[in-house]
């Protein structure tokens, strides 16, 4: 053995501490961070850990192992999902059952919804978040009736993600329901008069 191959030092992460079929960690060219393979299903799939550290990496593979395992998994793009995907299939369910609220549908989602939902990833949405969107709305002078309708729309979007194949979302957030004031104040009195 010379010199030089005896200070090179040793690469774990081609050496695989794992048992086949378990998953991996790799140096990936071009990537400053390292990557993970691990398969479920019978399907490849290869990310990126985001970091340099390789414990930490390892640490992130064993989490996606656990997730497999207890049926949590996420797939990579599922994560990436956008609320605007999940619109955009639920304004084409709307069209393909000929719904009459389509135009109304739209109109919500482009003027009120997408620009506080559309760039955000599915995932990321909370109950938090949602609660932040109806606080912004009401400030703006918004009927609940109204913000409810708009919640509503989001809410049947997430749905129809969660029943695609494969889902599109592995969870539905809590949407809330706000208290409608009936704003009628008198009754309208009809005449008993026959003829």
């Amino acid at each position: 053995m010379d010199k030089g191959e005896s200070d090179r030092p040793k690469n774990r992460t081609q050496r695989s501490t794992h048992e086949r079929g378990q998953g991996r960690i790799f140096p990936r060219p071009g990537s400053r961070f390292f990557w993970m393979q691990y398969n479920k299903d019978g399907r490849t799939y290869r990310e990126s850990t985001r970091t340099t550290d390789e414990r930490k990496a390892i640490k992130l593979l064993e989490r996606r192992r656990a997730q497999i395992i207890e049926d949590t998994f996420v797939t990579p793009r599922t994560r990436r999902a956008k609320v605007d995907e999940l619109m955009e299939d639920c304004l084409r369910d709307y069209r393909i059952n000929q719904r009459k609220s389509l135009d109304d549908a739209e109109a919500r989602w482009r003027l009120h919804l997408s620009p506080f939902f559309a760039y955000r990833r599915a995932i990321e949405i909370t109950s938090d978040l949602l609660a932040k969107y109806v606080d912004q709305r009401q400030s703006e002078g918004v009927r609940n009736a109204t913000v409810n309708r708009e919640l509503a729309l989001l809410k049947r979007a997430y749905s129809l993600a969660a029943r695609a194949t494969p889902p599109k979302v592995i969870r539905i957030p809590h949407f809330p329901h706000l208290t409608e004031r009936n704003i009628r104040t008198g009754f309208v009195k009809t005449s008993n008069t026959i003829v």
